[in-house]
């Protein structure tokens, strides 16, 4: 009866026995017949905080609003996502079990606390103008350690999570064995990738989760939004400052930022000019304040067991053909920026196709084009990405501070694997509460 009344409203036609039916129910059940009104008025569509009760909320007793990249970018995959999240802040209750972001978060530990070990204490933030011993110098570590120790090393530091992560999880039986020993395998692959990719650049200094905010060494990025300041903070998880030849003005800072993601994430610049994915470009912004540091390029790692990509090849550790396929699945992605020195300070044995950056070199004119996972901007073309992703950040900041919490999911332009167009509605846990249906009026995806 409900869809028939619903039909009526959009095309006048009514059939006279669903006529007769509402005439019934409004005798003999009119509470029935005032919640199908209601749910036929529904529109779902949210006003705005206003400016006083967000500053209420965000700021607290905070001198300015403070708010790290994943915020932004959790606000402008669905606003009213944000405000569930960051204005009412219900708890999530995690089951204690190993599932994909679980094993993920191992990944991730390993991989970071490896690199820490190997930089050997210099991951200590000193300032860029700092000269400690050269990561990539033949006596450093990173140069020096076999591939074996490597292996050997990621088993040690899952030894020591195994028996802390999340209450002993990981040593709770035969299953949990068998899954450790499994991880030990794809998490030494995996550093063991990112090593190679180390000794091919020239790096001078590496920081690992390195702190952008209030009191750090690197300051936060400060935006205006009207009568309001926000200040945006974070941890950047890897960057690296590059060895760069020297000038006649003295010797040239560039950084680049490498991401560790264990996602499906990708780089796509219509994300950045968007608004949809910030996370890269602010962590660059905030490393790159002081003038005379360049940025070389934004970079997402992917910590992935290469075994499940669509090549379907066995991989034997140990041959050639298996060796520059692990090369090609852990490879950079993201934007380089179209400099000689700053791509030779990155990938000093690049011949065709890197086997660190999402580049090639085209022998025929001597010079470099992107290849599949990346970007390569000149030095102009990358200002203007910068300035757009700045006017993203700034409306962002002005819609938070006024409080606007709008149900508007993004909608990605390109398909899964699976055949499905990838929403900001697929992982959110506040489905229940939003209860978003095209069928009400306020409810639509925005495109990306």
């Amino acid at each position: 009866m409900t869809d028939a009344f619903r039909e009526y409203l959009e095309d006048g036609k009514l059939d006279e026995d669903w006529l007769y039916a509402g005439l019934w129910y409004g005798s003999h059940e009119p509470e029935e017949m005032e919640r199908i009104r209601r749910g036929m008025e529904f529109d779902n569509e949210q006003n705005a905080l206003g400016g006083q009760l967000a500053d209420a909320l965000y700021r607290g007793d905070r001198r300015a609003i403070e708010a790290s990249a994943s915020r932004l970018e959790k606000y402008s995959g669905c606003p009213f996502a944000h405000f569930i999240s960051y204005g009412l802040r219900p708890e999530d209750l995690r089951v204690f079990e190993m599932g994909p972001r679980e094993i993920g978060d191992i990944y991730h530990e390993c991989i970071m606390k490896l690199s820490q070990r190997l930089t050997a204490g210099e991951d200590s933030f000193q300032g860029l103008d700092a000269v400690p011993v050269a990561i990539t110098d033949p006596d450093s570590r990173w140069m020096k350690i076999t591939q074996e120790e490597c292996r050997e090393e990621i088993r040690r530091i899952l030894q020591e999570e195994t028996g802390t992560y999340r209450e002993g999880l990981l040593s709770s039986g035969r299953n949990e064995s068998y899954r450790t020993e499994r991880i030990v395998d794809i998490c030494s692959r995996v550093a063991w990738a990112m090593i190679g990719q180390v000794r091919r650049g020239r790096i001078r200094e590496m920081y690992f989760e390195q702190p952008f905010a209030r009191g750090a060494q690197l300051p936060p990025i400060r935006v205006t939004a009207g009568e309001h300041e926000v200040l945006i903070k974070g941890k950047i998880d890897r960057m690296d400052v590059l060895e760069m030849p020297e000038h006649e003005d003295g010797l040239e800072t560039a950084v680049r930022i490498v991401d560790y993601k264990t996602g499906g994430d990708s780089v796509d610049v219509e994300h950045f000019r968007s608004g949809y994915k910030l996370q890269l470009m602010l962590y660059l912004k905030a490393a790159t304040q002081k003038q005379e540091v360049k940025p070389a390029g934004v970079f997402l790692f992917k910590i992935r067991e290469i075994d499940a990509d669509a090549d379907a090849r066995t991989v034997v550790p140990g041959e050639a053909a298996a060796e520059e396929r692990m090369e090609d699945a852990y490879k950079l992605e993201g934007i380089v920026l179209d400099d000689m020195d700053l791509i030779d300070a990155m990938d000093t044995e690049i011949g065709g196709a890197s086997k660190v950056l999402p580049i090639k070199y085209v022998k025929k004119n001597g010079t470099y084009s992107g290849s599949s996972g990346g970007y390569l901007f000149s030095r102009e073309e990358f200002e203007e990405l910068s300035a757009q992703v700045d006017r993203q950040v700034d409306r962002i900041c002005r819609e938070i501070c006024d409080g606007k919490i709008d149900i508007r999911p993004k909608k990605e332009k390109k398909k899964d694997m699976e055949g499905n167009y990838k929403t900001s509605c697929k992982y959110c846990s506040y489905k229940s509460i939003c209860m978003f249906d095209t069928a009400f009026p306020g409810c639509r995806y925005e495109r990306v």
